[in-house]
């Protein structure tokens, strides 16, 4: 494995850049919530952060080939002894973490802020994949085919051990390889895939399941799309609505903040440098600039495609801006809590 990256403008197919990121093949990507950030994990156990807007502003003759200069990182961590399977990112305001864990039965908790480790705990078996719930609820499937939770002391990562438990009494959630883990929309199940061909969808507050269905081969990867639907990919076969999710617009936000904040627009476009292009051209339809005139003009026509893209942007938008509105009122909380110590 050659350990390179390609980065690709999806709406176009356009090789935006291709460089060198790691010494051995490259095992996860993951990208920012405001896409100004990518980082990639690898065989080697080493995590790299790269900020895009530095990716991409060199000339388009470095494109196509791998580029000799190393390109510029954030961060380089290197605390995994095996390869790196998941890369998980919390929404915090001052507290941001990075959650990586490794063939090598670590978890491990990065500040993104300052680029230090803060925390690291060992389980018993290789954690092949985790998801990360409310920024705080730390899920993981390990090939021993348990899956175990933990929860991260937010907003600070104390240095003692994190307690860690099976999400079942018997401690064995599948007969093989936990594979992919993915949150449900409504915030209290979790689905789970496995080698041994089961697909589970579980209530994390009874621990119990609530669903199961039996796949063609083995499962690798479980994605959720909106309103619910369910896209497995097991041993080459896709399995399509498996189920499908009924929920009330009304009852999508019960936790919501009065007085929340909006969520400023992402750091770095794309699109921006390759302004010779104009957004009328095939293919750019879906960058971001364009996506926004696309929606806009969908609902000069009254279509009901305009009207489910513009229910969705601003779903994803209240959600944002509750939980940072959530974390705003921890912070003033840890606040005051000091002052009062300070002063007494």
């Amino acid at each position: 494995m050659s350990g390179i990256v390609y980065l690709w403008e999806v709406s176009s197919w356009r090789l935006l850049a291709t460089w060198k990121a790691h010494c051995k093949g490259v095992s996860c990507l993951v990208f920012s919530n405001d896409n100004s950030l990518l980082f990639s994990g690898a065989d080697d156990g080493t995590v790299m952060v790269w900020p895009l807007v530095r990716i991409v502003e060199k000339n388009e003759a470095e494109q196509s080939t791998v580029s000799a200069k190393p390109k510029p990182f954030l961060y380089k961590w290197s605390g995994h002894r095996a390869s790196v399977t998941t890369i998980l990112l919390s929404t915090g305001i001052s507290n941001s973490l990075v959650v990586t864990s490794s063939l090598d039965q670590t978890c491990k908790v990065w500040s993104l802020g300052y680029g230090q480790l803060l925390q690291s705990f060992k389980l018993h078996a290789a954690i092949v994949s985790a998801v990360l719930h409310e920024n705080r609820e730390l899920y993981m499937g390990t090939t021993a085919g348990n899956i175990v939770n933990c929860v991260l002391d937010l907003p600070y990562i104390s240095s003692s051990s994190i307690m860690t438990r099976a999400l079942c009494s018997d401690g064995v959630a599948h007969g093989s390889s936990v594979n992919a883990l993915a949150l449900w929309e409504d915030g209290i199940s979790l689905l789970s895939g496995s080698d041994d061909k089961f697909i589970r969808k579980w209530d994390i507050r009874t621990a119990g399941i609530v669903k199961e269905q039996l796949a063609k081969g083995p499962v690798t990867n479980l994605l959720i799309v909106p309103q619910g639907t369910v896209s497995a990919q097991c041993n080459g076969f896709s399995i399509q609505n498996p189920w499908t999710l009924q929920v009330p617009f009304s009852d999508s936000f019960n936790n919501s903040v009065e007085g929340f904040c909006e969520i400023p627009d992402p750091i770095v476009h794309l699109h921006k440098t390759f302004s010779k292009y104009k957004s009328s051209d095939p293919g750019h339809a879906y960058s971001v600039f364009c996506l926004d005139n696309h929606i806009i003009e969908l609902q000069h026509e009254s279509t009901q495609g305009a009207l489910e893209m513009k229910i969705n942007m601003l779903r994803e938008r209240k959600v944002q801006a509750c939980k940072t509105s959530q974390e705003y009122v921890k912070q003033i909380e840890l606040l005051r809590a000091l002052y009062s110590e300070i002063h007494h």
